[in-house]
């Protein structure tokens, strides 16, 4: 196996969460339902698009015409959930090729580079010792939480989950210190952990995200994946982040630490 899972999270999709620099990491995202996060209502991804890639000429300016529409309809319908009934997104290519009539992997990969290039997007890999299944699958944030307020009940029901996970991912970004680090999210067919923490080729934190864990279904469903994860992975630091529980949990010789979101982010150690 190659010197660190960092240096083998490219690929032709896109880019690891090291490629964009410190300075331009976003800071800490809002918390949920924020003034922040509300007064951004009516951003639109599209129209920031166009101004990112006007600045930058990903496309070149004899291209941007035919492609701007066509990326600015992926670019809403990837961040504001408009294909799926999941968040944030797994990227199924084969049903974005098949949704934006592209004859290609290639071309899709060139569109969605686009979004990752112009801020819009960010991408997770798959965890594995295999590079191939690594590029499978990929998982998709907005950069933004404020770019999934015009979701149907953006601040209720399930989108409270998936935005409190936006905003971990965002806050595990930012504390990304060197070449040797990065983020992938675990799943083994049967259960999944949202974040794994890689330092060079050692799993050194696990996270899993849910608004709570008050209901029996959902309590099992995050300690199965966070269990999955340290067994595979051998990694003893074990979190489940939530809006506001706080507790120990001891399963199968796991230590579980649950904490809210905005205490571990204040913490800045865990």
């Amino acid at each position: 196996m190659p010197k660190s899972h960092a240096h083998l999270a490219k690929t032709s999709y896109g880019y690891k969460s090291q490629d964009i620099k410190a300075s331009s990491k976003p800071h800490s995202a809002p918390i949920i339902g924020s003034e922040n996060t509300q007064n951004t209502q009516n951003i639109g991804s599209g129209d920031i698009f166009i101004g990112a890639m006007d600045r930058q000429n990903t496309c070149g300016k004899a291209y941007f015409p035919s492609c701007s529409s066509s990326v600015t309809r992926q670019a809403t319908s990837i961040l504001w959930n408009d294909w799926r009934d999941i968040s944030p997104n797994i990227l199924v290519k084969e049903k974005l090729q098949e949704l934006f009539g592209f004859k290609s992997h290639h071309t899709l990969g060139n569109y969605l580079s686009y979004l990752t290039q112009t801020y819009l997007i960010c991408k997770v890999n798959k965890y594995s010792t295999k590079s191939k299944e690594r590029s499978i699958a990929e998982k998709v944030y907005a950069i933004d939480v404020a770019f999934m307020n015009k979701r149907e009940n953006a601040l209720a029901g399930e989108n409270l989950g998936w935005r409190l996970e936006t905003i971990v991912y965002l806050e595990l970004r930012r504390r990304i210190k060197s070449e040797e680090e990065d983020i992938y999210y675990f799943n083994n067919g049967n259960t999944e952990a949202d974040f794994i923490v890689c330092e060079g080729n050692r799993v050194i934190r696990i996270y899993q995200v849910a608004y709570d864990i008050e209901n029996a279904k959902t309590r099992r469903r995050e300690i199965n994946g966070a269990i999955a994860a340290a067994q595979n992975t051998q990694c003893p630091n074990v979190y489940i982040l939530t809006d506001h529980q706080s507790e120990t949990i001891v399963h199968a010789d796991i230590t579980i630490k649950v904490l809210p979101v905005w205490e571990w982010i204040v913490r800045d150690d865990s």
